[in-house]
């Protein structure tokens, strides 16, 4: 004789003991940032909740609230600087690879960075992001999330391959 019986769903969340957030506040949080903030695009609801869902997985509830980081923190108008503690090369560069996951083209939101100073003509645009190395985009965003602007900035070789591109298509 054969006996079947079927288990209920059971509903799972991931909570840190003492008080800590859980998984489901630092997405939300994080996606209502990305949605407010430009430096992505404009992305959709699905974009901006699926890059969150991505980032929170790569970077850990428990580094995240381990480093004091709340969710409302990520709320503070510039989500790598409120990352920076806990994102470091490895983890940004998974947070960097999931945004294709979530339909997100990088080298769109370079094109669209550049032609939003309004000095560059499309044509020009699209020439200069075909020109870019394979990763430039990618390797941009990933030094941004684990070292903010001054990781940017410290880094002179990072604007090479970006001129030579501008200068091949004049």
């Amino acid at each position: 004789m054969t006996t079947t019986t079927e288990d209920e769903p059971v509903e799972t969340t991931t909570t840190l003991d003492e008080g800590g957030a859980d998984e489901d506040a630092y997405v939300e949080a994080m996606a209502a940032e990305l949605r407010s903030d430009d430096t992505f695009g404009k992305l959709s609801r699905d974009q901006a909740d699926c890059i969150a869902t991505g980032w929170v997985g790569a970077i850990g509830v428990d580094a995240l609230d381990g480093s004091g980081i709340a969710p409302d923190d990520l709320g503070s108008g510039d989500i790598s600087e409120s990352l920076s503690d806990v994102v470091d090369e490895d983890v940004a560069t998974e947070m960097i690879a999931g945004l294709g996951d979530c339909d997100v083209d990088v080298d769109a939101l370079l094109a669209d960075e550049l032609r939003s100073g309004g000095t560059l003509p499309a044509d020009k645009v699209d020439c200069i992001i075909g020109a870019l190395p394979d990763g430039y985009v990618e390797k941009l965003l990933a030094i941004s999330l684990d070292g903010g602007r001054e990781a940017l900035d410290a880094d002179p070789t990072l604007q090479q391959p970006l001129i030579d591109a501008a200068t091949s298509c004049r």
